[in-house]
């Protein structure tokens, strides 16, 4: 975070978002203007750091009916934070996480297509598409691009496309490319949004 702060993802048991700090610090939580500018250091002193719980949010009834678990944890080109579930494979463009409102909640989900592997890492390209990055025994292949774009920056979609193309992926020590086949068939579908407090 541009203030030195760490945002994690805790993935279940139970999945929650914890801000890491300085024990003397308080926690600012998470807006559009808490991250970092690409490629930007890390403001953190030099030596050992010790950082602590600063603050937890929990997530909504609904946000957990949309991510059963919490997989991967991204910064869009719109500065918001997006979430990739494996288990309720989905993507959720989250609220923002504010001080002494302990509950985080989803403003837009979509659901993944079928994918042939478990989706356990996120990207987000400049344009807003979204990358995932499956769990598979390949060593390559195992990387695919979503349409349309879903952060904002050239529109904001209504839902995924019921196609995914496999994004080529290079791997270690291999002087190639390789590239799956695309046309993965699933339903992308919006499942709504969640402005209200938690049930």
């Amino acid at each position: 975070m541009r203030n030195g702060h760490l945002l994690i993802a805790k993935e279940k048991d139970p999945a929650a978002f914890i801000e890491f700090g300085p024990e003397t610090d308080a926690p600012t939580g998470f807006g559009p203007e808490s991250a970092r500018e690409g490629g930007a250091p890390w403001p953190t002193g030099e030596g050992d750091q010790v950082f602590v719980p600063l603050a937890v949010w929990m997530p909504s009834v609904k946000l957990q009916a949309a991510s059963q678990d919490f997989s991967d944890l991204e910064i869009g080109p719109d500065r918001r934070l997006y979430l990739l579930s494996d288990k309720s494979a989905s993507i959720v463009r989250l609220g923002e996480l504010v001080v002494n409102e302990w509950v985080a909640r989803a403003d837009q989900v979509w659901e993944l297509p079928t994918l042939d592997g478990k989706p356990e890492g996120l990207a987000l390209t400049r344009n807003g598409r979204a990358i995932v990055a499956l769990d598979t025994k390949r060593a390559s292949g195992n990387l695919v691009l979503l349409e349309p774009p879903i952060a904002e920056g050239a529109q904001v979609a209504r839902g995924l496309s019921r196609r995914a193309h496999r994004a080529r992926a290079r791997t270690a020590g291999s002087g190639s490319a390789g590239r799956g086949s695309g046309g993965h068939r699933g339903r992308g579908q919006r499942r709504g949004d969640d402005p209200g407090a938690p049930r």
